[in-house]
């Protein structure tokens, strides 16, 4: 199959007795194996058996600074999850930091950033939280749309500290900050069942382990090997035969629709129960959103102003808005709009690569 990464998590993949000769196992196969924990568990025998399974990262999940994370997770549980990661790496292990943002610890991650990096923390991954598992109790912790942009800013500004800080699939898309602390790579649409494959603790095999629907489960483990279901010509059809025309609202009529397909298909999943839905926590989606808005407030005159200004910045997309907005106002402007349109370039996909 040609596995080339993976990561061992859980709930805490370290109660599980034999996790470290599974861990092991896969690191002597030339397997890049890393493991997620809570860090409760990680005393100097545990580190010695970190060690010895080959694990490459050692991520701790941290969601705040101490009264914020000890609050989600448990009383005590920052003090235990800060010595963990100085015991991996007085070991040299190294280690990462798993934060779930939301509502609560999004201003805290300057003061986050300097705690992790006094450390020593080699790589701090940032997540979005989504309305699933425990999450569905705590609705006010959920992330707004406009956010997403602060998050992205946030590590952009960061990206020449000593910490280095990877976003994961919920936060983007097509955002010029990203895509430059992504080494000038753009997102090519959700890599379940594509790149990637998961095995859940019953042994289900599904193409994300965060996307939890029975319609996404391709089979188990113990029924059939991980080789043949990866190769079945019907398994992960959900997102293997996947196309742009198969996502709803502004996903659908965006300029990078073909190539981002929607994002991270969980988001859509867990925020409007399907993945054919509009990815609303998408930083594109909330700048066509937000322009939207603006447009809708403006008269005829300024409209053709704003027409202009965006034609000549090359923002074919916005600009569309505004077409559409005075075709509906006044009809008598189309012509001479699109003469103006297809003067200065007549085909907007040419433009994907800006």
């Amino acid at each position: 199959m040609g596995v080339k990464f993976v990561t061992l998590t859980g709930g805490e993949p370290t109660t599980k007795k034999d996790w470290y000769v599974i861990a092991e196992k896969l690191s002597k196969a030339g397997i890049y194996t890393n493991i997620i924990s809570n860090g409760w568990f990680v005393e100097d025998d545990l580190v010695e058996k970190i060690k010895q399974a080959g694990i490459a990262i050692c991520a701790i999940s941290i969601d705040g600074v101490k009264e914020t994370h000890d609050k989600i997770r448990k009383e005590g549980s920052f003090e235990k999850d800060l010595l963990a990661l100085k015991k991996l790496k007085y070991h040299g292990v190294q280690t990462m930091v798993a934060t779930t943002i939301n509502n609560e610890n999004i201003e805290e991650l300057d003061e986050m950033y300097d705690i992790f990096s006094e450390i020593g923390v080699d790589f701090w991954q940032l997540q979005i939280t989504l309305p699933m598992g425990n999450f569905l109790k705590q609705q006010t912790l959920f992330v707004e749309p406009g956010m997403i942009e602060q998050i992205i800013d946030f590590a952009y500004k960061k990206k020449e500290g000593q910490l280095e800080i990877h976003l994961t699939d919920g936060i983007g898309y097509y955002n010029k900050k990203q895509i430059c602390m992504q080494q000038n790579t753009c997102w090519a649409g959700c890599s379940a069942g594509k790149k990637s494959v998961g095995i859940l603790q019953n042994g289900d095999i599904v193409g994300c382990t965060s996307i939890r629907n029975e319609k996404m489960i391709e089979g188990n483990i113990r029924d059939g090997s991980l080789r043949d279901i990866w190769f079945s010509k019907d398994s992960f059809l959900w997102n293997r035969n996947f196309k742009r025309d198969d996502l709803k609202g502004l996903c659908r009529e965006c300029k990078y629709g073909d190539m981002c397909l929607g994002g991270c298909s969980n988001s859509r999943f867990t925020l409007n129960g399907t993945i054919e839905s509009e990815n609303i926590l998408c930083s594109y989606n909330y700048k066509l959103v937000q322009a939207r808005k603006y447009i809708n407030k403006l008269d005829e005159e300024q409209l053709l102003q704003l027409f202009t200004i965006l034609i000549e910045k090359n923002e074919y997309q916005i600009a569309k808005m505004v077409y559409d907005r005075i075709k509906n106002i006044n009809g008598n402007h189309v012509i001479e709009m699109c003469e103006k349109y297809l003067q200065v370039n007549t085909d907007c996909k040419e433009n994907n690569n800006e």
